[in-house]
């Protein structure tokens, strides 16, 4: 059924994507900005028990300028889900390929960080929560247009001679 959500659905969806975004944003910079630091806020996020080798700490600069692009990003459809609906279609296929890995990489995941089987399944069912929220709100919405509608380049009245041509 195409058509609006119902106005819960998208309090719920702005509502996950504050915390998204806040959170993203946080670690994003504790991971460029404080990477020792973060070796403390990871173990008591996660549970997650890296090595904190010098390559370690340099792998955490674009890990943590992925994270802060996608808090950003958050934020952008988080004012306006219709009109950077794009946004969360991006959002959806990066939380899809975060379940995928935790999932097929769980054995790994115990091995080399020491999370625990439990605690990357509850996080792994957070993530996943994330995609069937904004996956039906996508659904929902589809066909519908921005909630600031603009004119597409293509649709725009061509110029008359009196005008000149369009810069």
């Amino acid at each position: 059924m195409t058509g609006a959500p119902s106005p819960r659905l998208t309090l719920a969806v702005r509502l996950v994507l504050v915390v998204f975004s806040g959170y993203h944003l946080v670690t994003g910079i504790v991971s460029v900005c404080f990477p020792e630091f973060s070796e403390v806020f990871y173990q008591k996020l996660y549970h997650f028990y890296p090595t904190m080798t010098e390559q370690y700490k340099l792998v955490l600069k674009p890990w943590g300028a992925l994270a802060f692009f996608a808090g950003v990003m958050g934020f952008y459809a988080c004012w306006d889900p219709y009109r950077y609906r794009g946004v969360l279609v991006a959002l959806v296929i990066l939380l899809l390929t975060r379940v995928a890995y935790r999932s097929a990489f769980a054995d790994e995941l115990v091995e080399v960080f020491q999370i625990d089987k439990p605690r990357n399944a509850i996080n792994t069912g957070l993530i996943a929560a994330e995609v069937v929220l904004f996956s039906v709100w996508l659904w929902r919405t589809r066909g519908l247009a921005s909630a600031t509608p603009e004119v597409a380049p293509s649709e725009a009245p061509a110029p008359t001679p009196e005008q000149g041509p369009t810069p």
